[in-house]
């Protein structure tokens, strides 16, 4: 065998050492990835994760709107605000009610339905939830809309 030979063979071999250095790495980033995704799920008390995951949970400002055609102004952790009505697709969640004072969304699938308080973050949607007392703008009871809007409440 050459000299020239052996260098190229030499390279290659170096080359694939670091690539598979490069896999090894990338495939430990996927698991811990999936790892703290499985975590945050947990944390959540839920078995999915918050409404626009990267957001966070929103709380609603304000609902209004006539005769069915209802959207819901909704404010996510870090000063992000949506529009919404029924049937948006929100990161992983779609919103399957809005009322006057209501909110609701599912996972992608159409289940887990969860309602959203206004002025409060989510809230786990069963018997236990309902609203007893509080300020306006907790536990259920809508928020005052903000200085300037329109809508019926």
């Amino acid at each position: 065998m050459s000299a020239a030979a052996a260098e190229k063979i030499q390279v290659i071999n170096e080359n694939m050492t670091i690539l598979q250095a490069q896999l090894n790495e990338l495939e430990l980033k996927a698991k811990i990835a999936a790892k703290q995704k499985e975590l945050n799920g947990m944390q959540g008390g839920s078995t999915f994760s918050a409404l626009g995951s990267s957001l966070g949970d929103p709380s609603v400002i304000y609902t209004q709107g006539l005769k069915g055609h209802v959207e819901a102004l909704l404010a996510f952790p870090g000063g992000v605000v949506q529009r919404v009505k029924p049937g948006d697709i929100v990161g992983d969640r779609k919103i399957s009610r809005v009322s006057l004072n209501e909110v609701a969304f599912t996972d992608l699938n159409g289940k887990n339905e969860r309602r959203l308080a206004f002025g409060t973050t989510a809230v786990t949607r069963d018997s236990s939830s309902t609203a007893a007392g509080g300020a306006p703008g907790q536990g259920g009871f809508p928020a005052p809309a903000p200085a300037g809007s329109v809508g019926i409440r």
